[in-house]
């Protein structure tokens, strides 16, 4: 019931917006609105359906895929050049790379994803301010810990605990399935690591995972 409400809205707006862009004598400023339109809600959905996959992947066991060795930072600052542009006028983009350049034995594809969904979520609850992305090796440990802060809308302790579920939204008017960050802990439990988030209403929020020593190694 969730995915099929997601889906109608979008799909309607596209084809509302797409009838619209057909008729004649359409002026210019009202064709560029409805091609808006009909991009920002064609971006919805295939970000929707990205999510649904990865859920069904997860759900099946059949998204085994092999490890490899990847370099912290210059996956971080892919993922960086990627997301660049998607935050609002008002935000800074801040990337801080680990200085200890850790490489990783890990499956890269979830990895970036993982990265990629809590940016997404960091820009739709951030209207002013930084997101910032960094890493730091935790050697005591022996796991490295990704961070995304940003000073958003922040959430309230009561729902942090919740926010992973599948499908939860805070805020149900807001657009979103509530899977991103679902996707993001089982992406991350089934490498091995953690996942969490502390906040404050009003200061913003600070996501972060690990990957343990079971999922990485250390360059020589």
């Amino acid at each position: 019931q969730h995915v099929t409400h997601e889906l109608r809205t979008p799909l309607n707006s596209v084809v509302g917006f797409s009838a619209l862009l057909a008729e004649e004598g359409l002026d210019v400023e009202d064709a560029r609105e409805y091609s808006g339109q009909v991009e920002k809600n064609s971006a919805y959905l295939l970000g929707l359906i990205d999510n649904i996959i990865d859920i069904a992947d997860m759900d099946s066991q059949t998204a085994d895929m092999p490890k490899e060795v990847v370099d912290v930072n210059a996956c971080c600052l892919e993922c960086i050049d990627e997301f660049g542009g998607k935050q609002n006028d008002g935000v800074e983009l801040q990337w801080i790379p680990s200085p200890d350049d850790p490489v990783i034995l890990t499956v890269r594809a979830w990895m970036k994803r993982v990265l990629s969904l809590l940016m997404d979520n960091a820009e739709k609850f951030t209207e002013q301010g930084v997101i910032r992305l960094l890493c730091e090796e935790d050697k005591a440990n022996s796991i490295i810990r990704f961070i995304i802060e940003d000073t958003g809308i922040g959430i309230d302790p009561q729902y942090q605990d919740t926010i992973f579920e599948r499908f939860f939204k805070i805020d149900t008017f807001r657009p979103g399935t509530g899977l991103g960050l679902s996707i993001c802990e089982s992406i991350v439990t089934r490498l091995g690591g953690q996942i969490g988030v502390m906040s404050e209403v009003g200061q913003g929020s600070t996501f972060w995972f690990t990957l343990s020593k079971s999922s990485w190694q250390q360059a020589d």
